[in-house]
């Protein structure tokens, strides 16, 4: 019995699910500094993101990781804004 290898990161669909909407707003609410890499995750003021979570959202450009300065730093992007916009307009 031969098992069907797990999904890579490019054969997930490009849709943003509600997980991945309440990582941008902790990383759009832990800006400007926005979350720096630890040893379990991303850490900002505002919380945290998964380790498994931050390539999905780099992945499809809602998110960028910065190696300005010391450590790295996952900021928001443009379009990850306009995402959490769109689904919190009324």
């Amino acid at each position: 019995m031969r098992r069907e290898p797990a999904p890579t990161l490019f054969d997930l669909p490009p849709g943003i699910t509600d997980a991945m909407c309440r990582q941008l707003t902790v990383i759009e609410a832990s800006m400007p500094i926005g979350c720096t890499r630890a040893r379990n995750g991303w850490f900002g003021t505002a919380g945290r993101v998964g380790l498994r979570d931050a390539p999905l959202l780099t992945h499809q450009g809602l998110a960028r990781v910065s190696y300005r300065g010391r450590n790295p730093r996952l900021l928001i992007t443009a379009k990850g804004r306009r995402e959490i916009s769109e689904r919190t307009a009324p």
